[in-house]
């Protein structure tokens, strides 16, 4: 592989880690499904589903360098994921985790209303990693 490739290969692998120990959900969420349409040719990348509600989340891998001209677009794409949210889950409807996975002290929970507060203050973090944590 050349060099690219295995930097390619790191972050993806990197990147499924802090998933897995800092967001994954509870054993009580079931999944919806991964890149799961919510419609207008929009897929959000996994749709969550428990007793309490549907939660979607949206991953982002940018490096933190690049966060801040990435950081606009993310907010655009989550508004008119929430806006099909709202119209498909109604009051079932949690939010959206906007999860940034080299820097994931920066995720946010946008609340159905657009409110977006940081994820760590929440209760739908989940994982047991801590969110201190920066790499790329």
């Amino acid at each position: 592989l050349g060099r690219r490739a295995r930097a390619a290969r790191l972050t993806i692998a990197c990147s499924a880690a802090v998933y897995i120990r800092c967001f994954a959900p509870s054993l009580d969420w079931r999944l919806l499904g991964s890149e799961l349409v919510l419609g207008s040719g929009l897929r959000v990348d996994h749709g969550w589903a428990s007793p309490s509600g549907v939660l979607i989340d949206e991953l982002k891998t940018a490096d933190a360098r690049s966060l801040g001209r990435s950081d606009e677009r993310a907010s655009e794409q989550v508004d008119a994921y929430r806006e099909l949210a709202v119209a498909r889950w109604g009051e079932r409807f949690l939010g959206i985790r906007l999860i940034y996975l080299c820097c994931a002290n920066r995720s946010q929970l946008v609340l159905p209303s657009g409110r977006r507060v940081p994820l760590a203050e929440t209760v739908f973090q989940f994982g047991d990693g801590p969110l201190d944590h920066q790499w790329a």
